[in-house]
């Protein structure tokens, strides 16, 4: 079941991710189909549509997070990033293989 998670969202993103063209004010270029959707709710939201409206402000947390979380990557250096791997798979391994806590300690 996972493993269908893993490649639904795969396609999500591989798909989003794509380019098509757009002209705007008479000027053509290409987007991503994510961007095309974002300026398409965007302004069905400007014109008074509530759904789209509500649709991209409750996209906007999401946004944010996602801004945030790529400033943290950008911030750590590659060696500090592969540190902090191996140090969580470490922390796993010995969570994993340490015995349970007692409740009468």
């Amino acid at each position: 079941m996972q493993r269908n998670l893993k490649n639904l969202s795969t396609d999500v993103a591989e798909e989003l991710a794509e380019k098509i063209p757009v002209t705007e004010h008479g000027k053509s270029y290409k987007i991503t189909k994510q961007r095309a959707l974002i300026k398409t709710l965007v302004a069905k939201g400007l014109k008074g549509d509530m759904r789209a409206a509500a649709q991209i402000i409750g996209l906007t947390p999401l946004a944010e997070q996602s801004r945030a979380a790529a400033l943290a990557q950008k911030t750590l250096s590659a060696p500090d990033r592969d540190i902090l791997a191996a140090l969580r798979t470490r922390f796993m391994e010995e969570i994993s293989q340490s015995p349970p806590e007692s409740d009468n300690e």
